[in-house]
């Protein structure tokens, strides 16, 4: 919806959205595999505007496990994506180059949260959607589409900035999530079909 908006201001259009469909039986919950394993997930590409190095961070602050997955190809700035590599130890943090799709949502299915601690309008957030139908609870910070994904308090939680997410984190209102009911908010309103019917 931002996006419309800007592009409503910008040349004076209406634009109309359609939503990226996630594939709903790919991106599902395992009850019979590996439970929530504690630590945290950071999920996207080592580049600023997606904010791995706040979600560093923050984990170390708040003495959090936390993973980063992330594509080192694209965008090509090596330096940022070295940063983020040196600011992991391997143990509390971890960093790791991408993974394929089926190791991505294990990801999604094993880590407690998404931290997502955009620097940027996200024009959707894919990545959020993902990890919502897997379960997982997301936080990030209320820029770009998260407030189209995320519902207070039912799938995650959308943080003013760095310390309303460390507020968050330690709440312990992560624990009170439903994982169904987490996987539930998002499937009618970003599905394939959904989006094929836009």
């Amino acid at each position: 919806e931002s996006q419309c908006m800007l592009a409503r201001h910008w040349y004076g259009v209406v634009v109309k959205r359609v939503y990226n469909g996630v594939d709903f039986e790919t991106y599902k919950p395992d009850d019979t595999g590996p439970k929530r394993n504690g630590r945290y997930l950071w999920l996207g590409r080592y580049s600023p505007e997606k904010g791995p190095l706040d979600a560093i961070q923050i984990a170390k602050e708040l003495r959090l496990n936390l993973t980063l997955v992330g594509d080192t190809q694209f965008p090509p700035d090596k330096q940022y994506i070295q940063r983020c590599f040196d600011a992991a130890d391997g143990l509390q943090v971890r960093a790791l180059p991408g993974v394929s799709r089926d190791e991505t949502i294990r990801y999604y299915r094993t880590h407690k949260a998404l931290v997502y601690p955009l620097g940027w309008k996200e024009p959707f957030g894919l990545v959020p959607v993902e990890a919502i139908a897997c379960g997982m609870p997301v936080v990030a910070y209320d820029r770009g589409a998260m407030r189209e994904i995320i519902d207070e308090g039912v799938n995650g939680f959308l943080c003013r900035d760095e310390k309303d997410m460390k507020d968050v984190l330690l709440s312990g209102k992560l624990d009170a999530l439903d994982p169904a009911q987490v996987r539930a908010s998002v499937v009618n309103r970003f599905s394939e079909k959904a989006m094929c019917d836009g």
